[in-house]
């Protein structure tokens, strides 16, 4: 019985290995030596490699290709940041009716 088991778990474990190496080897990972370094991981640390590298191949498919250009920081499509806060002005925003409301003497004279 434990021979049974433990062919089980071995088998589960070189069958995760063999779909992490196709999915590695289908990718559109852009250099030689990521590839060479991720499969040697595979197949050197069996479970935590497949699983890292499945997990690694499936982020990567999941960005989108703008965010990852050259010199992007990946916050492009972050709300909040960008260009979009533009009409805001000063560091505390339009706070409508104008005047520096909380800063100074507010126009009630002097200290």
């Amino acid at each position: 019985m434990a021979t049974v088991i433990a062919l089980v778990i071995l088998g589960s474990v070189v069958t995760l290995d063999f779909v992490a190496t196709v999915l590695l080897i289908r990718s559109s990972i852009p250099t030689r030596v990521q590839k060479t370094l991720q499969l040697l991981f595979i197949w050197i640390v069996p479970l935590v490699g497949s699983i890292a590298v499945i997990a690694i191949l499936k982020e990567t498919i999941s960005t989108p290709k703008r965010d990852l250009g050259p010199g992007s920081a990946g916050n492009e499509g972050l709300p909040g940041v960008g260009p979009a806060l533009e009409s805001f002005r000063g560091h505390h925003g339009d706070h409508g009716g104008g005047g520096d409301v909380g800063h100074g003497d507010a126009g009630y004279g002097g200290h």
